[in-house]
């Protein structure tokens, strides 16, 4: 029984396959001129005041602005972009942040990097504020004045 099942799955698999023409279009994986991503995050809060306890009291002492509850909102708006034209290109990392609850609403945006750059097969020119990524530092660091040795002893 079980090599009469065994025959049937592999029936579809000694049939003969027809070979697709093989098609290959460069332009589908040219770099776009411009690249842009992003995201949005609103979040909603919900807050119940225990008006029984000491901070409570110490937080809302006049009886005029005693509330039980408080809604809270919160944004973020992050985005991040690239402009290329031949050689050169123009990068940019910006976000924004708001917030509004009882006490007010407040808002601050932040600019992480903006940027121009040059290149030809010699020479790179940038122009603008760039955050750097310095990563692990094993072979040499620059700002590492003072630290111990990163190189690997071989025990025997």
């Amino acid at each position: 029984m079980s090599r009469w099942l065994t025959g049937l799955l592999l029936i579809p698999l000694l049939m003969p396959v027809q070979a697709e023409e093989f098609d290959f279009d460069i332009s589908r994986y040219e770099k776009k001129p411009f690249e842009f991503s992003g995201h949005l995050e609103i979040k909603p809060e919900y807050r119940y005041f225990d008006q029984d306890s000491t901070l409570y009291r110490l937080n809302f002492p006049t009886a005029d602005e005693q509330p039980s509850s408080d809604d809270r909102y919160r944004g973020v708006l992050e985005l991040e972009g690239l402009y290329r034209s031949g050689a050169s290109s123009l990068n940019f990392h910006a976000q924004a942040t708001a917030q509004h609850d009882i006490y007010g609403g407040s808002g601050n945006a932040d600019v992480f990097q903006l940027y121009y750059r040059h290149s030809t097969d010699t020479l790179t020119f940038e122009l603008g504020k760039r955050a750097l990524k310095w990563g692990t530092g094993y072979a040499w660091s620059p700002v590492g004045f003072i630290q111990e040795s990163k190189i690997p002893v071989i025990q025997s």
